[in-house]
């Protein structure tokens, strides 16, 4: 799939290019521009289909989500804690994960103390949450991806060996 993308793109850009060396011989200046910035569009247009992706992996929420896939059991609760709109959007859509969300502490404290097993995910931003959450006893921080310079993906669960 993506080399065969790889190789039309390249072979379009080349016939833009050749149409432009060719409008250039005969002297058509207004072909040979419209070549010269099909073939640039064409250019910028693959470059930044294929690298994109590249720059952007660490914002990329796949790598965390596979982890929560792989230490979080299905039947298992899995909390989100302060959720935005985003990790109420891409756990459950990843992971298939039922998000249980809840604003305070309370709750997540509850089952610690009741003995059940349980998760918690975070978008953190400046570490607030994650220190929160890591004074709690009995709660292990198993996984953080950061996402940028001040914000981070934090897996806590009271079950699994932390990271």
């Amino acid at each position: 799939g993506f080399i065969l993308t790889v190789i039309i793109c390249a072979v379009f850009i080349c016939t833009a290019v050749a149409a432009g060396f060719y409008y250039l011989s005969i002297n058509n200046m207004r072909n040979y521009y419209v070549s010269v910035v099909f073939s640039m569009a064409l250019l910028y247009l693959s470059a930044m289909f294929y690298f994109f992706p590249l720059i952007d992996k660490e914002k990329s929420f796949i790598p965390f989500c596979k982890e929560v896939s792989s230490r979080v059991p299905m039947d298992q609760p899995l909390f989100a804690y302060q959720a935005d709109e985003t990790l109420r959007a891409v756990i459950p859509f990843y992971t298939g994960h039922y998000v249980l969300e809840t604003e305070t502490i309370d709750t997540i404290l509850e089952k610690i103390r009741g003995g059940n097993p349980c998760s918690v995910v975070i978008r953190d931003r400046k570490s607030n949450a994650e220190v929160e959450l890591s004074a709690l006893h009995g709660l292990s921080r198993i996984a953080k991806y950061p996402m940028g310079s001040d914000k981070a993906l934090v897996l806590f669960s009271t079950v699994g060996s932390p990271e």
